[in-house]
């Protein structure tokens, strides 16, 4: 059995999940029994399967537990990281859904990194829309305050945030052809997950995920995540 660790609670669509867009990459391709943590239980959670850290704090030398992480019962594995996941489950399963990131694990961190800066908008949205008061209080007892009390940026801000985002997304598909999408990526997967969230935090309805879903980058964001969530995940 493989078990996926995430981040939350959050409530999508009225149900409680995770929602870690790094997370949400492996699950659009296989179907794990999902488990999702709360914030301040990731480090201990991860420590007693034997998940190992992903990276070091910003003392240099303490050890930083993030999500995804993966346990297999089968093969009594614990992975860490949404790139290794992959590469391991395309190794464990080859009779699966391929979503090593081969080729396109660069392509996949320039897509978050340039949607970064929309986490100024997310916070506040977010702690409306979806957030618990169990999420919003392990944020601030693992992060401050300034994490899950985010300060609502100005209008200007905001309006500022916005084109520069779109401005990098439509530069960064300026040369893509929407009419053929070919085989799923990790980008792929990558892109679907990171504005996954972002649709989940302002609603499918909202104004702001329509001009994103049919506006940014020529409509392929809209597209890739239709194509991905209407991908056949493979039970694993």
């Amino acid at each position: 059995m493989i078990t996926l660790f995430d981040i939350g609670p959050v409530v999508i669509d009225g149900k409680e999940t995770g929602f870690s867009p790094f997370t949400r990459r492996i699950m659009f391709a296989f179907i794990p029994t999902l488990f999702s943590n709360k914030i301040n239980d990731i480090e201990p959670t991860a420590k007693s399967v034997n998940a190992p850290p992903t990276a070091l704090k910003s003392d240099g030398v303490t050890p930083q537990y993030t999500v995804p992480f993966l346990t297999d019962s089968t093969t009594s594995k614990a992975i860490s990281d949404s790139a290794l996941i992959a590469e391991y489950l395309d190794s464990a399963y080859p009779s699966t859904t391929r979503i090593s990131p081969q080729n396109t694990s660069a392509f996949a961190n320039a897509i978050y990194a340039k949607f970064r800066a929309l986490y100024a908008l997310l916070g506040p949205k977010g702690k409306v829309t979806i957030m618990t008061p169990v999420l919003i209080e392990g944020m601030r007892k693992v992060h401050g305050s300034a994490v899950a009390d985010p300060v609502v940026p100005t209008p200007e801000q905001e309006a500022a945030i916005w084109r520069s985002t779109r401005a990098s997304f439509d530069e960064m598909y300026h040369d893509a052809d929407l009419e053929d999408l070919g085989e799923p990526t990790y980008a792929s997967f990558a892109l679907a997950g990171t504005f996954w969230c972002f649709r989940s935090v302002f609603g499918r309805d909202s104004k702001e995920w329509k001009e994103v879903s049919t506006v940014w980058a020529g409509g392929r964001i809209g597209k890739v995540l239709e194509v991905i969530e209407g991908y056949e995940s493979m039970q694993v």
